[in-house]
């Protein structure tokens, strides 16, 4: 039997509410009702604030007839419910989406010299439109 391959799409979910039992099932729930895969999660319960943190990496196939944005609009949908249920803040993203991130140095650089060697061997996913610095030495 011929096996048929779908376009899948990846995605971030990054969440934090009120800590409470019953969180990780609802989410995890609602992305095997979607038809998702897990492919790696962390949580947190934080005693002193009494709230929940939760990063959920998952893939998808792609729904027949929608484009990654429309999926992704679609799954945003979605999650409001159980979003609104929780008193969620989240945010959910395209894992493939490069982040924009501006690097800030002091007057030591081997950090920088780090996160450059990582951006520029692929190791890091984000794309660097400025560093900016408070002493000359690498301004």
């Amino acid at each position: 039997m011929p096996v048929i391959q779908t376009e899948t799409a990846s995605y971030i979910l990054t969440l934090s509410c009120p800590d409470r039992p019953g969180i990780v099932h609802a989410v995890s729930a609602l992305l095997v009702e979607a038809g998702a895969n897990i492919v790696d999660s962390a949580q947190f319960g934080d005693r002193d604030s009494a709230r929940f943190f939760m990063r959920v990496h998952f893939q998808r196939p792609l729904p027949e007839g929608q484009d990654a944005g429309e999926a992704l609009a679609a799954l945003r949908g979605t999650l409001a419910g159980v979003a609104a249920a929780h008193e969620m803040d989240w945010s959910l993203h395209d894992a493939a989406r490069k982040p924009r991130v501006m690097l800030m140095v002091s007057k030591i650089g081997h950090c920088l010299n780090d996160l450059l060697f990582r951006y520029r061997t692929g190791q890091l996913p984000i794309e660097i439109p400025a560093i900016v610095s408070n002493h000359k030495d690498f301004y």
